[in-house]
């Protein structure tokens, strides 16, 4: 049957242009993810233990589409809300996974699902992982949450049921290594070794800052989901009783040099200083090479006095520094980014206070 008559015809296109037009048009909100999305950019958070990370990725999970996560993912999160409202963990991860449940993923199960359609990862694995959830040319863009250092370490005495001595790690150096080793999490999901992976940037955060500005910096960048769930937040960490740490009430040399041990020896709490700093101060880019001289300097030192950490791992060489593609338009010009206010640390200078 061939359509001849010009009148049926022309219905018929008709029809083809209204259905074309009767189509939803699209938002401010998704031309912002439509114009995010041909940036085709990665998000990954480093998820440093006893930063709130938990918490962050199981909300950002509820609001947000292709969160993947190992404290939970967007696809599965509204019914694994109502189960942990509900006070019931039980799933078919809990039962194949003993201890484990959809709010707390096993990285097998992560592996199985992949990582092909997440916008944001989330995830608690040390630093050298991070290449294998890349996909080229997709550039990788990983954010760090920086916390206070001594606050950090007493959460990490907290959660491993531990009292920080302050008169022990008064006495000797090795007695204040000791003190501090015994508490610390999984410093390894941050290293030095980040800031050589091709096609990535590295960016910093306050923690402090993380429940507000931090979300509403990446509200702008993610799809909302259209049916956000109810986030039903579930602690990690006993109660801290901040009266029975004596850190607080120590003298200022001794939290010095608590905080200057724990730079020396990760690279997680030296990145953050020299990040966090950098965006104060309003300096210039955190890998011009002055701040490779004084890590180089600092090495030096510590090579001298015999004490370097094994753990520490190797530095970034000065030419990886130098190519490194972090913020900040060109080493000897002072960053756009350095100008943002202290709680914007390190994210898109296109973000507002």
């Amino acid at each position: 049957m061939t359509i001849s008559d010009p009148l049926i015809l022309g219905v018929l296109i008709a029809a083809c242009k209204t259905d074309a037009v009767v189509a939803v048009p699209p938002t401010s909100k998704s031309r912002t993810i439509d114009a995010a999305r041909s940036e085709l950019v990665l998000f990954g958070h480093v998820h440093m233990a006893k930063t709130g990370g938990t918490s962050l990725n199981g909300l950002m999970a509820s609001r947000f589409e292709r969160v993947c996560g190992i404290k939970g993912y967007s696809y599965d999160s509204y019914r694994a809300n109502l189960r942990m409202a509900a006070g019931k963990v039980i799933d078919s991860i809990s039962l194949a996974h003993p201890g484990w449940h959809r709010e707390r993923v096993p990285h097998e199960v992560m592996d199985e699902i992949g990582f092909e359609d997440c916008d944001f990862i989330s995830n608690e694995v040390p630093w050298s992982r991070w290449p294998r959830y890349q996909y080229k040319p997709i550039p990788l863009e990983l954010h760090v949450p920086c916390r206070d250092p001594l606050e950090h370490l007493m959460s990490q005495c907290n959660y491993r049921r531990l009292n920080f001595d302050c008169v022990n790690a008064s006495r000797s150096l090795d007695s204040l290594a000791w003190e501090v080793k015994r508490c610390r999490v999984s410093w390894k999901r941050f290293g030095w070794g980040l800031l050589s992976l091709n096609n990535t940037r590295i960016k910093c955060y306050n923690v402090a800052d993380q429940f507000s500005h931090y979300l509403a910096h990446m509200d702008k960048i993610l799809q909302r989901k259209r049916l956000p769930a109810k986030f039903i937040r579930w602690e990690t960490n006993r109660p801290r009783n901040v009266s029975n740490e004596c850190i607080w009430s120590a003298k200022l040399e001794l939290k010095n040099d608590i905080v200057g041990y724990m730079r020396d020896n990760c690279a997680y709490y030296s990145f953050c200083h020299a990040c966090l700093n950098q965006h104060a101060n309003g300096t210039l880019s955190l890998l011009e090479p002055t701040m490779w001289g004084r890590w180089r300097r600092r090495r030096k030192r510590k090579e001298q006095r015999g004490t370097r950490s094994r753990n520490e791992g190797p530095y970034p060489s000065a030419q990886k520094l130098a190519e490194f593609p972090v913020q900040g338009p060109d080493a000897r010009a002072v960053s756009a980014e350095a100008r943002l206010p202290r709680r914007l640390h390190g994210l898109d200078p296109r973000i507002q206070a």
